[in-house]
């Protein structure tokens, strides 16, 4: 009898646990694209994520690499996709091999968007600490 008591309150405390880490995992993004005509949709979808979550919501990161780096010395063009991520909360990232092969300087790069080393590693590492990621 003793035994049945104590298989079932481990059971129990067992599925409670479960509960509650299914409750409180955060949901973190990264998203690597090569257009920058992405960008308005890649936003929209950390706005609908935002919205499904709610407060387990985490990080939203899209990094910008290959020739799209180009575009991001232009304010004009990244100043209506830089109010829209920040109102998301989005981190915009630009790659910095991108940026070396394109004899862009990182100073050129627009202000709102952090320049990072490696794009690809930079991506792996976030897939390593449990980001769900996507490359367009």
């Amino acid at each position: 009898m003793k035994k049945l008591v104590l298989i079932t309150l481990f059971v129990c405390l067992g599925c409670v646990s479960h509960a509650f880490a299914q409750q409180t995992e955060t949901h973190n993004y990264v998203v690597i694209t090569r257009n920058i005509q992405q960008l308005h949709p890649i936003l929209l979808a950390a706005q609908q994520l935002a919205t499904k979550h709610g407060s387990s919501m985490g990080n939203y990161e899209v990094i910008v690499c290959g020739k799209a780096v180009q575009e991001l010395t232009d304010a004009n063009k990244m100043a209506p996709l830089l109010e829209m991520a920040e109102q998301q909360q989005v981190t915009l990232l630009a790659c910095g091999l991108s940026l070396h092969k394109f004899k862009i300087d990182t100073s050129a790069v627009v202000k709102g968007i952090t320049v990072i080393e490696n794009g690809l590693l930079y991506t792996f590492t976030k897939q390593e600490e449990g980001y769900k990621s996507i490359t367009l």
